[in-house]
């Protein structure tokens, strides 16, 4: 049951054992890291109870978000052009590459709805 290592030994021994658990240690938040990195962000809300009440907390939901469809975009082009904007709305669809509504790739819908209002 007798240890045959020199103190320097077994220092050397501990030290390897250390740095062997502090590379695993290093590997697990590296991968708890990442997993979380992918995580939503959810916003709460924590309230602190009085001594002797449960804690609650609440999750607040994110804010719904309106697609934005070809038929509002469309109808917000066709609105403006129709008290004379006809110029500004091609030069409008012009910027995002096409010549015609039909042409718009959807990916620009969200811009090219809100960018209609800022045309005379």
């Amino acid at each position: 049951m007798f240890n045959n290592k020199t103190p320097k030994e077994m220092i050397l021994a501990k030290l390897n054992k250390a740095k062997a658990f502090n590379e695993e240690a290093s590997r697990e938040i590296a991968e708890v890291s990442a997993y979380i990195n992918k995580i939503p962000a959810i916003p709460v809300v924590f309230e602190f109870p009085a001594q002797g009440e449960a804690a609650t907390v609440q999750v607040i939901p994110p804010p719904q978000v309106q697609a934005i469809t070809l038929e509002m975009v469309r109808a917000r082009l066709a609105e403006k052009s129709s008290i004379g904007g006809t110029d500004s709305v091609r030069a409008l669809l012009s910027k995002y590459g096409a010549s015609k509504m039909s042409e718009l790739d959807p990916v620009y819908y969200a811009d090219v709805f809100k960018e209609v209002e800022e045309i005379a």
